[in-house]
Protein backbone atom coordinates (compact mmCIF):
# COMPACT_ATOMS: atom_id res chain seq x y z
CA UNK A 1 0.00 0.00 0.00
CA UNK A 2 0.87 3.52 -0.52
CA UNK A 3 1.07 5.73 2.42
CA UNK A 4 1.38 8.77 0.64
CA UNK A 5 -2.49 8.11 -0.13
CA UNK A 6 -5.09 8.94 1.97
CA UNK A 7 -7.81 5.86 1.28
CA UNK A 8 -4.49 3.45 1.98
CA UNK A 9 -4.80 4.84 5.85
CA UNK A 10 -6.71 2.40 7.98
CA UNK A 11 -6.14 2.46 11.58
CA UNK A 12 -9.04 -0.08 13.68
CA UNK A 13 -7.99 -1.20 16.73
CA UNK A 14 -9.19 -1.91 20.15
CA UNK A 15 -8.01 1.21 21.22
CA UNK A 16 -10.13 3.13 18.64
CA UNK A 17 -9.85 4.91 15.65
CA UNK A 18 -11.03 8.03 13.95
CA UNK A 19 -14.64 8.79 13.53
CA UNK A 20 -14.92 4.53 15.37
CA UNK A 21 -16.38 3.87 18.75
CA UNK A 22 -13.50 2.73 21.22
CA UNK A 23 -14.10 -0.41 22.71
CA UNK A 24 -16.43 -0.97 25.39
CA UNK A 25 -14.21 -3.09 27.44
CA UNK A 26 -11.44 -0.40 27.89
CA UNK A 27 -13.73 1.43 30.33
CA UNK A 28 -14.27 0.61 34.04
CA UNK A 29 -17.28 2.69 34.74
CA UNK A 30 -19.30 5.59 33.21
CA UNK A 31 -17.27 8.80 35.20
CA UNK A 32 -18.25 12.40 34.08
CA UNK A 33 -16.66 15.39 35.61
CA UNK A 34 -19.42 16.52 37.47
CA UNK A 35 -19.32 13.57 39.59
CA UNK A 36 -17.20 15.17 42.43
CA UNK A 37 -18.26 18.17 44.22
CA UNK A 38 -15.81 20.66 44.54
CA UNK A 39 -16.27 23.77 46.44
CA UNK A 40 -15.89 26.54 47.90
CA UNK A 41 -15.07 28.13 44.54
CA UNK A 42 -13.64 30.46 44.25
CA UNK A 43 -12.09 29.85 47.43
CA UNK A 44 -9.99 31.59 50.15
CA UNK A 45 -8.36 28.83 52.39
CA UNK A 46 -9.88 25.38 52.53
CA UNK A 47 -11.80 23.64 49.54
CA UNK A 48 -13.25 20.55 50.41
CA UNK A 49 -13.43 17.68 47.48
CA UNK A 50 -16.83 15.02 47.71
CA UNK A 51 -18.55 14.14 50.61
CA UNK A 52 -17.39 13.57 54.05
CA UNK A 53 -16.32 10.67 53.77
CA UNK A 54 -14.52 10.29 50.54
CA UNK A 55 -10.75 10.43 50.46
CA UNK A 56 -8.28 11.25 47.18
CA UNK A 57 -5.11 11.19 45.79
CA UNK A 58 -5.15 15.10 44.27
CA UNK A 59 -2.21 17.11 42.61
CA UNK A 60 -2.48 20.82 42.54
CA UNK A 61 -1.14 22.43 39.59
CA UNK A 62 -0.78 26.57 38.31
CA UNK A 63 -2.02 27.77 35.83
CA UNK A 64 1.14 27.29 33.70
CA UNK A 65 0.55 23.74 33.96
CA UNK A 66 3.80 23.37 37.31
CA UNK A 67 2.72 20.74 40.08
CA UNK A 68 2.62 23.00 43.27
CA UNK A 69 1.47 20.46 45.74
CA UNK A 70 0.48 16.09 46.04
CA UNK A 71 -1.54 14.78 48.71
CA UNK A 72 -2.89 11.67 49.21
CA UNK A 73 -5.97 9.83 50.45
CA UNK A 74 -7.76 13.16 51.46
CA UNK A 75 -10.95 15.18 50.88
CA UNK A 76 -10.00 18.80 51.71
CA UNK A 77 -6.67 21.11 50.70
CA UNK A 78 -5.37 23.92 52.57
CA UNK A 79 -4.94 26.91 49.89
CA UNK A 80 -4.28 29.28 51.93
CA UNK A 81 -1.03 29.69 51.15
CA UNK A 82 -1.18 29.77 47.61
CA UNK A 83 -1.08 33.21 45.81
CA UNK A 84 -4.40 34.58 44.29
CA UNK A 85 -5.57 32.74 40.93
CA UNK A 86 -6.39 29.55 39.13
CA UNK A 87 -5.56 26.15 39.98
CA UNK A 88 -6.70 22.47 38.92
CA UNK A 89 -6.98 20.00 41.02
CA UNK A 90 -5.87 16.44 39.65
CA UNK A 91 -8.34 14.20 41.39
CA UNK A 92 -7.76 10.33 41.20
CA UNK A 93 -10.88 7.74 41.99
CA UNK A 94 -10.01 4.23 41.41
CA UNK A 95 -8.89 3.73 37.65
CA UNK A 96 -10.64 7.46 36.54
CA UNK A 97 -8.64 10.88 36.79
CA UNK A 98 -10.30 13.99 36.59
CA UNK A 99 -9.64 17.69 37.04
CA UNK A 100 -11.20 20.34 38.44
CA UNK A 101 -10.40 24.30 38.41
CA UNK A 102 -10.41 26.09 41.67
CA UNK A 103 -9.82 30.09 42.16
CA UNK A 104 -8.23 31.04 44.71
CA UNK A 105 -9.07 34.32 45.83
Amino acid sequence: MDNSLPENWDCVNENGSPNRINSQTQSVEDFSNDSILVYPNPVKSIVYIGQTNDKFDIEVYSILGQKVASVMATNQLDLSRYDEGVYFLRIKIKNNTIVKRVIKN
